[in-house]
């Protein structure tokens, strides 16, 4: 057969298939074009908005056992472990999609995030910067691996790396990129300006104490907070069943107003967890560990929960202060403003997050148990970012019917049993 005549029939048999017969195959088998179009896809995807994951579980098993080997559907599978937090399981399917697949960008990136995340600095730096080794590498890969590399080289002191890191993804980078560097830069100068501070380093912990601290002083009262930050973080992690992230950094400030001064925040009390950087004050009403503990709870699940609420309650209770959690919660009742949970989320800026939120956890823990509160909380971000509790296009969220199906899958009750029983419980004293 000419080659003419194998160009004709090439050419016909394309005029056969239907246009987006290509395009189905390539979205449901990234790497084999080769396979049949799967409508399963379709459905687990659908699942997977809608925060079913159990459902696109079910269905992904099915695939999986028919096609072991398939990488795409095996990253899908990574990410959604992810979610829920089942963190070495996500990790484990990574691998194997990548040993699959060694060259696979999307697997190569997926890993080094959730081992950021994880606290695995060392073993995360070296995925990113392996990445530039990786055949096909497109320019905004390039820029995702550095922008990690660059808020690793942050949390390593490595000035020079950071500056030059940030820099060139200023200049070469897209709007979010060089938004994500001017805060990098940013970041940078406060913790140089620190520098020259007094400092300890303990275990698990690097902690830096600004001028303006005034109860420890002396490098014997310094080393003792550090140890009893240790200790603290050793049955913290312990208690939510996580692995032991890589030391990270702690500024101890006087106040509110020198930490201001220093970093331009309002307050020394963050939620600023996707940096690994904490910062307190003595004059704080939120203890260090409670601190500490934001960085710890928003580990255990795919990230940290959409509830303020919930968040400060949780940490509250894994830094054990204040002794009686209830007192605030009882007071705020007792002058008939004690919020429902409901509204609570509703304006989570407005409302006394604090003294609701410690209240109401630690009647969760107290009433059913971490373990069942920790499967609530490690899929409170699935289930209220899905489709279902979404109101139109809105960040809105339909949070009673969201606790609902949250509460009644841990503890076998919904939002409103469950509240009730909480209150009754406070107004008893």
């Amino acid at each position: 057969m000419t080659g003419l005549k194998c160009f004709a029939i090439l050419l016909a048999w394309f005029a056969l298939v239907p246009p987006m017969a290509h395009a189905q195959v390539e979205k449901n088998y990234g790497d084999d074009p080769n396979a049949p179009i799967d409508e399963r896809y379709e459905r687990a995807s659908q699942h997977h908005k809608d925060g079913r994951l159990d459902e696109a579980f079910k269905i992904y098993d099915v695939i999986l056992s028919e096609r072991p080997a398939d990488v795409p559907v095996i990253i899908t599978y990574a990410n959604m472990l992810w979610k829920i937090g089942e963190l070495d399981a996500a990790e484990q399917r990574f691998r194997q999609a990548l040993s699959l697949s060694p060259n696979h960008i999307k697997a190569h990136q997926w890993l080094g995030q959730l081992l950021l995340h994880r606290g695995q600095r060392t073993a995360a730096k070296a995925v990113f910067e392996g990445m530039h080794k990786l055949k096909f590498m497109r320019e905004d890969v390039i820029h995702s691996a550095n922008l990690n590399l660059g808020k690793i080289a942050l949390m390593e002191e490595e000035w020079r790396k950071v500056r030059k890191i940030f820099r060139r993804l200023r200049a070469d980078g897209n709007k979010a990129d060089r938004k994500s560097s001017e805060r990098g830069l940013a970041r940078m100068k406060d913790m140089m300006a620190a520098f020259s501070w007094a400092r300890a380093d303990g275990k698990h912990i690097h902690v830096h104490f600004a001028p303006g601290v005034q109860k420890l002083k002396d490098k014997a009262a310094r080393t003792a907070y550090v140890k009893g930050l240790d200790s603290w973080i050793e049955s913290a992690v312990a208690t939510l069943g996580m692995k032991m992230p890589e030391p990270w950094h702690l500024y101890v400030f006087g106040d509110d107003i020198e930490c201001g001064l220093v970093t331009g925040r309002e307050s020394a009390h963050n939620w600023d967890y996707s940096w690994w950087l904490t910062h307190t004050a003595e004059a704080s009403r939120y203890d260090p560990r409670h601190t500490l503990a934001v960085q710890l709870v928003a580990r255990v699940g795919g990230s940290r929960p959409m509830s303020r609420s919930m968040v400060e309650g949780f940490c509250a209770w894994l830094a054990g202060v204040p002794k009686d959690g209830h007192a605030a919660a009882r007071a705020l009742m007792k002058a008939d403003a004690l919020p429902s949970i409901v509204a609570l989320h509703e304006s989570q800026r407005a409302l006394p997050q604090y003294e609701a939120g410690m209240s109401f956890v630690q009647y969760l823990l107290d009433t059913y148990g971490i373990e069942k509160f920790l499967t609530m909380w490690i899929r409170l971000n699935v289930t209220v970012s899905s489709a279902r509790f979404k109101i139109g296009v809105t960040r809105s969220v339909k949070w009673q019917a969201a606790y609902d199906e949250l509460f009644q899958r841990a503890f076998g009750a919904d939002l409103s049993s469950v509240e009730s029983a909480w209150r009754s419980m406070l107004s008893r004293g």
